[in-house]
């Protein structure tokens, strides 16, 4: 049911996409991303839950981590959430066993929640189930105590959070990486714009939300515009709908930020490599 009255202009144009991602540039400006790729990567996670209906293919895995605790990755990633829907974003933690990632990805796919955070990840990141739905928009698997399988539409948005984050090789390709990169100590700092940065987020709720469906309204009425983006596999029907939005508006590409996840990617890889 609707929570707010969001108005978007019924033409918008790239000037209007540009400034749509100004204001929501300026929104985190007090996060210590290293580079506009790794802010691109957050905006394209935002933009990817509300474009979800249009986008006829699979969404990649966003992972939000840091060099320190207290960076700020779960607040950034309630950001989206209090945008999105007025709430902080559904948490899970990430499952130890291979059949309870299996349970967990069918929970999720028959729950149909929009957006979920498996948050606080403490080891590499690997999960067959997880990449089986982070490249397919259905789920198959028995349902406990039952013979019988279940087959669900996936069609949920996830992100991760992680300290210093290992993904196994599989997901690399499969993610886009958003990186916080803060001082000592980072918990400890002051003097931010938005002291009570969600508190400001609901007060401007619509404000943001319109800003967001303005990027990708204002590339559709251009035409949808084809702009130069690197292969990402499974993911075209995505690139064409929020990647090139955000590349046709002027920001860098989100998918850049695959480079740095795959030189920080586990052993596995080197060992791969030396064969």
């Amino acid at each position: 049911e609707p929570t707010v009255v969001v108005r978007v202009p019924e033409s918008p144009t790239r000037e209007d996409a540009r400034d749509a991602l100004r204001l929501l540039k300026d929104l985190v400006n007090d996060f210590p991303f290293p580079s506009d790729a790794h802010r691109s990567a957050w905006v394209a996670a935002l933009l990817s839950v509300l474009a979800r209906p249009a986008i006829d293919g699979p969404v990649p895995l966003t992972l939000v981590d840091a060099n320190e605790r207290g960076s700020g990755k779960s607040l950034l990633c309630d950001v989206i959430g209090v945008i999105l829907s007025g709430r902080r974003l559904p948490r899970r933690t990430a499952p130890d066993e291979p059949a309870e990632w299996r349970k967990a990805m069918l929970a999720i796919a028959i729950a149909a929640d929009p957006v979920i955070l498996i948050d606080n990840v403490t080891r590499t990141l690997r999960s067959d189930a997880l990449d089986t739905v982070l490249t397919g928009t259905e789920y198959r698997e028995r349902a406990l105590g039952r013979n019988k399988e279940v087959v669900a539409e996936v069609r949920t948005v996830f992100l991760a959070t992680s300290n210093n984050a290992t993904l196994s090789t599989d997901l690399v390709r499969r993610s886009i990486h958003v990186r916080l990169e803060a001082g000592e100590d980072p918990a400890r700092r002051t003097g931010f714009r938005h002291p009570d940065l969600l508190g400001h987020v609901r007060d401007d709720r619509a404000l943001y939300l319109a800003a967001a469906l303005t990027v990708l309204r204002a590339h559709v009425v251009a035409g949808r515009p084809i702009v130069p983006l690197r292969p990402m596999g499974s993911y075209d029907a995505w690139s064409s709908v929020v990647r090139a939005a955000i590349v046709w508006a002027g920001w860098p590409d989100p998918a850049d930020t695959q480079d740095g996840l795959r030189d920080s990617s586990e052993p596995e890889r080197d060992d791969l490599e030396a064969v």
